[in-house]
């Protein structure tokens, strides 16, 4: 086995030196096509237009600041740079080398700040490259411009309006408070006095008045309310259900009594008689038809035959009246008598009992309102008239003349301290608001996006790598030349190998 191993080992080594023989031997190939292949890769790299590149990096504008202090941009960073790869199409570059110019490659946002975006622009010049990654710039600051525009007028009317605001205060609300303090010292006091006499002549007069209203007529009224409830509605119910309980029950009672007694039996008296009359109708006709088999003479046949049919017509007429009689004798039976016991019933179940219900609904609810409103009257709305006489007595002409201390003694003194203080600050701090607002419309507060630094402007190409693209080629052409004479080396000693199997 060891001899086994060996001899593997010994054809290895033989391969190894063979396949370095084969690669000897063909060192002219390979030295010939790597040079072909770099030799093409580099007139391609030469011949190919060169690409210049401009980068720039912007900073997104801002209007002010938050809580945090930090700065308000005019978008989000993000949506900036989609609106920029979307109007320069920069993720739908198909641009060919005869049309190009130039082209914006690559618009995102900075990693590190984030505030920051990265402009990259390629041309076939640098002056284009840099024209291109201006245009850029141009279009971002005129996308966000009329938000700074907005802004800044939305400031300068607010300035104005404090201006305005500072000349309201000189011309208007400091000679309204001196008129004020003329009226407070020539008129307010004769109002507060017109007042103090309306309230007692006439207001507390009035209210006073209004309880011997409510006394004399409102209680009067629900007096008499109760009065006629309990006189005339309520008896007046009262004697309906007697009415019903003695007339209408009573007559209905009749009705019913006297188709018992009276109209049935006489119906079945009518039918007892016609179906007797039936019954010797029939006998006759039957004596009739036998005389007339026992008899020959066609006389009396045909008298015969003029009284059978003078019969048959009785008996018809006894049948028809016998059934009338029966239907009408149905009809009392189960349709009139039941009829008045119904109409009995629902005057006992229904009409009585609504009249009782109407009884009690005035006697609980009605009457029981009529005093409660009464009650009312007597226990709540006097006493709150009361109430307010008191009120208008112990609070509103108290509240007045301490009103007219307090102009006497303290709103004058007030309107002088608002004139000499109050106004004075309040326009030492419009004046502030004013310089505030001012600020805010500086590029420390408020700027569109902007270049940072300088545009980073390359003097060298970026495109085409030539060092890059020759080495790939060389490397590239020296693999392939030694894959080719192995494989060439591979299909000759094939071809031997069948020469010689021939042999």
């Amino acid at each position: 086995m060891e001899k086994q191993v060996n001899k593997t080992f010994y054809e290895d080594e033989i391969d190894l030196v063979e396949l370095f023989k084969t690669l000897w031997d063909k060192k002219i190939f390979i030295l010939i096509f790597t040079f072909i292949v770099t030799a093409s890769a580099v007139l391609y790299a030469y011949s190919k237009t060169q690409i210049y590149e401009v980068k720039s990096n912007v900073q997104i504008g801002f209007i002010g600041y938050d809580e945090k202090n930090e700065q308000q941009l005019l978008d989000n960073p993000s949506s900036i740079v989609k609106k920029l790869n979307i109007v320069f199409e920069v993720e739908e570059k198909t641009t060919k080398i005869d049309k190009f110019i130039s082209v914006v490659t690559d618009i995102s946002q900075n990693k590190k700040v984030k505030n920051y975006i990265e402009i990259k622009t390629e041309a076939t010049l640098n002056e284009e490259a840099l024209k291109k990654n201006k245009e850029v710039l141009e279009y971002l600051k005129k996308l966000y411009k009329p938000k700074i525009d907005l802004k800044s007028r939305d400031i300068l009317n607010k300035i104005n309006d404090t201006k305005r605001l500072i000349k309201n205060i000189d011309e208007f609300q400091i000679k309204n408070l001196e008129y004020e303090l003329s009226v407070l010292e020539k008129h307010k006091l004769t109002q507060i006095d017109k007042k103090i006499d309306v309230i007692k002549n006439q207001d507390i007069k009035k209210l006073e008045k209004q309880i011997k209203n409510i006394k004399e007529q409102k209680i009067a009224s629900i007096d008499k309310k109760i009065d006629v409830i309990k006189n005339q509605d309520i008896k007046k119910l009262e004697k309906q259900i007697e009415n019903i309980n003695e007339q209408e029950i009573v007559k209905i009672d009749e009705k019913i009594k006297f188709l018992h007694e009276q109209t049935l039996p006489s119906i079945n008296n009518k039918i007892n008689f016609h179906t007797k009359k039936l019954e010797e109708y029939i006998i006759a006709v039957n004596n009739i038809v036998e005389n007339m088999k026992k008899s020959s003479d066609p006389s009396f046949t045909t008298i015969s035959s003029i009284q059978m049919v003078n019969y048959q017509n009785l008996i018809l007429g006894s049948q028809n009246k016998i059934e009338d009689l029966k239907i009408s004798k149905k009809t009392i039976e189960s349709e009139t008598i039941p009829s008045l016991q119904r109409e009995k019933k629902n005057f006992i179940e229904i009409t009585i009992r609504d009249l009782s219900l109407k009884i009690k609904n005035l006697i609980n609810i009605i009457l029981k309102n009529l005093k409660k409103e009464k009650n009312n009257l007597q226990e709540i709305d006097i006493r709150d008239i009361k109430l307010k006489i008191k009120n208008l007595e112990e609070i509103t002409l108290v509240n007045l003349e301490k009103e007219k201390q307090n102009i006497q003694n303290d709103t004058l003194r007030k309107l002088k301290y608002k004139i000499d203080v109050t106004l004075v600050n309040e326009k030492i701090k419009l004046e502030q608001k004013i310089k505030d607002l001012e600020y805010k419309l500086s590029k420390n507060y408020m700027q569109n996006s902007s270049l940072v630094g300088k545009y980073i402007v390359k003097d060298y190409p970026v495109k085409p790598k030539k060092k890059l693209i020759v080495v790939i080629a060389f490397v590239t052409g020296l693999i392939l030349s030694i894959f080719l004479v192995f494989l060439i080396d591979f299909f000759r000693k094939l071809t031997e190998a069948k020469s010689l199997s021939k042999t």
